[in-house]
């Protein structure tokens, strides 16, 4: 159902889907990671650790997160007590567009550029330093 999380395991992590088709249309999108701006205190506890490396991966999002089982699974995200804010937003300054990571390379789809992120965040997995903007994280002004 449009809207639910979908929870899963690859390699003994757990990562975070939001559904966005209904069944007939299986569609997804995997939170690889979020810039934290509340209750960073509690994911540094969940993670023990602080800086990017905090939520720069999916396992890593879904550990700070505090999610250690499929409990949410099905779950509509609006009664699920996750929420996206949809008001307090910031805008990119630039969408870069990539293959996937952790991805078959060779299948017919693995070079396919179907992972977006905001060029520069080093809440980012698999960015080299080089091109993190560490004054703004890639959002405009």
């Amino acid at each position: 159902m449009p809207g639910n999380i979908y929870l899963y395991q690859i390699r003994g992590h757990y990562c975070f889907d939001i559904v966005v088709q209904d069944a007939e249309e299986p569609q997804g999108i995997l939170l690889r990671g979020i810039e934290p701006a509340l209750n960073i205190d509690k994911m540094i506890e969940n993670r023990h650790m602080s800086g990017v490396n905090i939520t720069n991966g999916p396992g890593k999002l879904v550990q700070a997160l505090g999610i250690h089982s499929r409990d949410l699974d099905g779950q509509p995200m609006e009664t699920s007590p996750l929420t996206v804010d949809l008001h307090n937003y910031k805008i990119p300054g630039e969408i870069a567009i990539s293959a996937r990571i952790g991805v078959n390379l060779k299948g017919k789809d693995g070079l396919s550029p179907r992972r977006f992120y905001v060029k520069g965040n080093p809440y980012v997995s698999n960015v080299k330093k080089q091109g993190m903007d560490l004054e703004c994280h890639g959002w405009k002004g």
